[in-house]
């Protein structure tokens, strides 16, 4: 990451001064400093990367052009090193990350909604912003059906028993509408049903909904509807009526057979 691009964020002028030295006298980037012992009367910093292809290469230092060995950073200085602030590549798209050169690294590899990524499906030659990842998986490579809940995509057939026994997604009682503000593991929310159907009961009679209407859930459905291709459904949490236990299926785009 070069000064000039701006990655590099300073809090004084002092400390913008002392970052220079940080900078490789080869490669001109700031990365992994490292210091040499060589000829110059003051050796200059040369990455750590940069040295291990200078000795593989048996080439001198860059300065004074003389045989030269690694010497570990002092500490001082690494310690500063590793204490300043950077800021995001993709500060310019609206990332607003600021942090060690260390959590920057993290940042950009594993959360960083701007950063250019690459599909991982074989022979997939899409790249884009991290934010656009999951959109494009459903656009060209999904093969199955997303849990509402937790996104988890799976064989249609593996999806009522995945609500049923391990989605750990936290979601809200299929009676929130009618009082019950009870929140469960999906995998969890038939037991409460039973559990909790007597006062099921006299929050529907309150509501006077037993003999006329349910209102029922399909989590995230704005979100995921417009995502959905023909023939792939969603459902409502599970829900019970007179002692049996329902299920709303929806085909936003029409099932397979639709014209």
């Amino acid at each position: 990451m070069r000064l000039e691009d701006s990655y590099f964020r300073v809090s004084s002028a002092e400390e913008a001064t002392l970052a220079q030295i940080y900078e490789c006298a080869v490669c001109k980037l700031i990365k992994e400093p490292g210091m040499v012992k060589c000829a110059c009367e003051s050796p200059p910093i040369i990455c750590i990367p940069c040295q291990e292809t200078l000795s593989e290469q048996a080439r001198p230092c860059p300065r004074c052009e003389q045989p030269f060995s690694s010497v570990p950073l002092a500490a001082t200085l690494l310690s500063h090193f590793k204490g300043l602030q950077w800021k995001c590549p993709q500060s310019s798209k609206g990332c607003v990350f600021k942090d060690t050169r260390e959590a920057l690294l993290v940042h950009l590899d594993e959360t960083c909604s701007e950063a250019e990524v690459s599909c991982s499906q074989p022979e997939c030659p899409w790249t884009g912003s991290r934010k656009f990842l999951q959109q494009h998986g459903d656009d060209e490579h999904l093969t199955g059906v997303r849990c509402v809940f937790c996104s988890q995509i799976m064989p249609s057939e593996e999806l009522e028993d995945h609500q049923a026994q391990s989605c750990q997604a936290e979601i809200l009682c299929s009676y929130f509408a009618q009082g019950c503000d009870v929140k469960v593991q999906a995998c969890h929310l038939a037991e409460h049903i039973q559990g909790a159907s007597v006062q099921h009961l006299e929050l529907l009679e309150k509501t006077n909904d037993f003999d006329e209407e349910f209102a029922l859930s399909v989590p995230s459905f704005q979100t995921h509807s417009v995502q959905c291709e023909r023939g792939l459904r969603m459902s409502s949490t599970p829900f019970a009526f007179q002692n049996a236990k329902y299920v709303l299926s929806i085909f936003p785009q029409g099932d397979a057979e639709a014209s």
